[in-house]
């Protein structure tokens, strides 16, 4: 009957949401906990992968300087691939580190504070348009 073939296949959609949706409150769930929040891919939050630099050799091709926690590595970036070059010493870390902390530092405000700012600007001049 092509009724039931029609309730059979909605029956499946409602399952699959079901189940999909369980997933996902599952796993926010698990990334409030402590013991699941402490590392995301493997990567302790306190130290997660910042790229510090990256240089363009070509196409689909760099070199990029990232930092992970207070190491410091030099990555070769290809198409489908990811290389270590080297581990930085702790010199050439260092250096690489007050880069970042100067960078954050003087750390650009965000789009919608700066374009807040400009309306208000605007508004004032009275060049606001309706």
């Amino acid at each position: 009957m092509p009724g039931e073939e029609i309730l059979s296949v909605l029956w499946v959609l409602v399952c699959t949401v079901a189940v999909l949706a369980l997933c996902y409150y599952v796993t926010r769930r698990l990334n409030c906990l402590p013991a699941f929040s402490r590392y995301a891919g493997g990567i302790p939050r306190e130290g997660r992968l910042e790229v510090l630099s990256r240089v363009l050799l070509g196409k689909d091709q760099s070199l990029v300087v990232a930092a992970v926690g207070k190491r410091c590595f030099l990555l070769g970036c290809a198409a489908g691939s990811v290389s270590l070059l080297t581990e930085l010493t702790e010199e050439e870390a260092a250096a690489w580190m007050t880069r970042r902390e100067e960078k954050s530092s003087t750390e650009q405000r965000p789009f919608r504070d700066a374009m807040s700012e400009l309306l208000k600007q605007k508004v004032q001049r009275g060049e606001h348009r309706d």
